[in-house]
């Protein structure tokens, strides 16, 4: 489902937004999938946590803090990518979504 989010709705609507949205959501989701892997492979492997390398070890990684601040990040992505469409295709024509929308989204048309 991820993969459509970066494949613009229409042709004629690709912004700069567009291409920066999608670099930003592939980055998010490639540091999702390695946190993912990093954090249930320290986990599987029960080492014991001691010192101050533990004491971060366990902050970071093992409870999930890192991977869950990647993923929100991805989601939140994702959701402005979706609303940037939105207005672009609904509301592309009126004046309130010019003055709302940066300089850089409305340089498509």
């Amino acid at each position: 489902m991820r993969a459509l989010a970066a494949v613009p709705m229409t042709p004629g609507i690709t912004t700069k937004c567009c291409k920066a949205c999608e670099h930003t959501q592939n980055t998010f989701d490639l540091c999702s999938c390695l946190l993912l892997v990093v954090t249930f492979a320290v986990k599987l492997i029960n080492i014991h946590l001691s010192g101050t390398l533990g004491y971060w070890l366990c902050i970071i990684l093992i409870s999930e803090s890192l991977l869950w601040a990647s993923v929100n990040g991805a989601q939140i992505s994702l959701m402005s990518a979706t609303i940037e469409r939105y207005l672009k295709m609904v509301h592309h024509k009126a004046t309130w979504s010019k003055k709302l929308l940066h300089k850089w989204i409305n340089s498509g048309h």
